[in-house]
């Protein structure tokens, strides 16, 4: 879809009608006058809708929320929001392989990976139109997107991922191994050889996984440069003036000349669909 769509700035939402429209002039106007590449539309819940949301949603994506913060070395209070403005040069960039919620967290990793700047700015969230039902299970969807963020930390980080695997392969090698050792030292046996080949079947493998975290890294950098080169192809965003938009007393405050009067957000953001 992004590669048939010619913009400057490219604005995404989820079809639902659980986002609050007005915000998309704010977050553009945001996304120029920083000169930022993403604003993320952190939900909020309305002050006029009484209805609760389902909690098990509320806290997976809190919990996901802070593991893509940890793994991405990103921070992010709402991962999974389908309101997103995006710069020509962002999207120009991103090598789109994947659909659904998936999207939407294979957006931050490509921000993180480039070092993109990107924000999060509050947008009032709705329950869903009577007759209208979420497609996403709690349990269900969680583990797929518990395995789509493994997947991308694998991507993103190789060094990472297969070094903590290689870690936990090392200490259950010790452990297995170091009384074999000391035991072999005291009476000169192996008196327990299926141990002793368990444990250096273990520490291979841990030498193995290591090798293939650079190896693997070596060859992400080289996608990460062209994605790079990519990026700094496509003309920067002209940015607005300052005069354009203003921030209230509170720093989450935004006002807008070209938008509401004002939209104050909350101490916590990140309410799930």
């Amino acid at each position: 879809m992004f590669s048939e769509v010619e913009a400057d700035i490219y604005l995404m939402v989820d079809g639902d009608g659980t986002y609050e429209p007005e915000v998309a002039a704010l977050m553009v106007d945001r996304l120029r006058s920083d000169v930022l590449d993403m604003v993320v539309g952190a939900r909020v819940p309305s002050d006029r809708d009484g209805r609760e949301y389902p909690s098990g949603h509320a806290m997976g994506n809190k919990f996901f929320s802070q593991l893509y913060s940890a793994m991405f070395d990103s921070a992010i209070g709402d991962a999974f929001s389908g309101y997103r403005a995006m710069s020509r040069r962002f999207v120009k960039s991103f090598p789109a392989t994947t659909s659904g919620f998936d999207i939407e967290t294979e957006l931050l990793a490509h921000a993180s990976e480039l070092k993109l700047e990107f924000c999060e700015s509050p947008a009032r969230y709705y329950s869903r139109p009577d007759g209208s039902e979420s497609k996403l299970g709690t349990y269900t969807d969680g583990i797929k997107i518990l395995w789509s963020a493994l997947r991308l930390f694998r991507d993103v980080h190789p060094k990472r991922f297969f070094g903590f695997g290689a870690v936990l392969l090392t200490l259950a090698a010790l452990i297995l191994g170091v009384p074999v050792i000391e035991e072999f030292i005291e009476t000169g046996l192996v008196l327990r050889l299926p141990t002793a080949l368990l444990a250096v079947a273990l520490q291979l493998i841990a030498f193995l996984l290591l090798t293939c975290g650079f190896i693997i890294s070596s060859v992400r950098q080289v996608s990460r440069e062209q994605r790079r080169l990519a990026y700094l192809a496509v003309s920067m965003l002209r940015p607005i003036s300052s005069s354009n938009v203003s921030y209230g007393p509170n720093p989450d405050q935004l006002v807008s000349e070209s938008g509401p009067e004002g939209l104050a957000a909350p101490d916590a953001l990140g309410e799930s669909r």
